[in-house]
Formats: C-alpha cells, structure tokens, sequence
C-alpha cells in the first residue's frame, strides 16, 4: 500500500512521529482486509490539519482501491484520537465494501430464509 501524508499547520519537528503514527494504524485498522488487493494499486493518501481557530485536529483519509475511493474524515481536539477514529471509520467502510465483492448480501439473505423455513416446518410439526 502506498501511503502519502500531507500536513498543514502542524510543526515540522512532529511529522517523523506522526508518519510513524499513520502508517502503525493503517497496518493495524486496514492491511488484513486489503490482501486480496494488488499492494501497487491501493493508495492512502492522508491529510493531517491542524485549525488555527479553534485548535482542533481534521484528519482526512483517503483510501483508493481498484474498485472504490473510500473516504473517512474527522475532527477532534486531540490528533491521536481523530486519527483512531478516522481509521475505524475507514475499516468500518472497507468491511462493507469486501462484503459487496463477495456479494454476501445475497447469499447472506438465503441462508437466513432457509433457516426461518427450517424453523417454521419445526414450529407447525410441533
């Protein structure tokens, strides 16, 4: 997985730190689902922003896949917590999407009328 970081307002001393921090959680949060993916075609692009108003964080995720662009954005006081949350946005979305390609709706949705069926042919037996 490729991984772009680009940072505004935020001291340069702290941005070997923070890369550590990103690509730690994106290791964590993202690289188990992405396996079946090409590593050349998946691209997260990451933007840490710090506000000059009302010091807040706004992280902004990025994830390209082959077959989607999945986007997470939050806004916190703390940068360590906005960026867990961005990433477990990013996972939550990611989950969905493999879900899709696998196409689990579908089958998902026979198997619980097949069991519903079962459960009824019991209860009229009964």
């Amino acid at each position: 997985m490729k991984t772009t970081i680009h940072y505004t307002n935020i001291s340069e001393p702290s941005h070997p730190g923070l890369e550590i921090r990103v690509r730690g959680l994106a290791l964590h949060h993202l690289e188990r689902h992405l396996s079946s993916f090409n590593p050349e075609l998946v691209q997260l692009h990451a933007e840490l922003e710090k506000g000059t108003h009302h010091k807040s964080y706004l992280v902004k995720l990025r994830l390209a896949l082959p077959s989607a662009l999945l986007v997470s954005v939050d806004e916190e006081y703390n940068l360590d917590i906005a960026l867990r949350a961005a990433f477990a946005d990013l996972e939550r979305q990611l989950k969905r999407h493999m879900a899709h390609l696998r196409r689990e709706e579908n089958w998902r949705r026979k198997q619980r009328r097949e069991e519903l069926r079962r459960l009824k042919s019991e209860a009229t037996v009964s």
